[in-house]
This record gives structure tokens, C-alpha cells and sequence, in this order.
């Protein structure tokens, strides 16, 4: 694992080995987490608050675009 910025970063197949840790450490311990594959940022694995609170705002968006 390496990490860089805020969020912890793991290979694909650390995500394969480790991922229970990764759900629990997203979903308990609210932590945003990077996959990569070949070195390049492919997925992010976070808490369920964070893309609630993506969604609420895409809607917002929406509604801003439409009036």
C-alpha cells in the first residue's frame, strides 16, 4: 500500500488480498481509498455518506442547469 495525498492507495491485487480490511476501513473508519492497476488511479472505494452527499450535489446541479 502507498499513500499519497489523504486517501491510502492499493494495487488491484492488494484490493484482491485485503478486501475485507478495505470495506471496513471505508465504511467504519470513513476512509477514502484508491485502486490502482499499472500504476494508474482506476476506482476509489469510499463511504456510503460520501456518495450520497456526490449524488445530492449532481442533483443540485441539475436542478441549477434546468432553472
Amino acid at each position: 500500500m502507498v499513500t499519497t495525498h489523504q486517501s491510502p492507495i492499493f494495487t488491484a491485487a492488494e484490493m484482491r488480498e485485503n478486501l475485507a480490511e478495505i470495506l471496513n476501513r471505508a465504511a467504519y473508519g470513513q476512509e477514502r481509498i484508491v485502486v490502482t492497476r499499472h500504476g494508474k488511479e482506476l476506482v476509489a472505494v469510499v463511504p456510503i455518506a460520501d456518495l450520497e452527499e456526490l449524488e445530492r450535489l449532481e442533483d443540485e446541479i441539475d436542478r441549477q442547469e434546468i432553472e
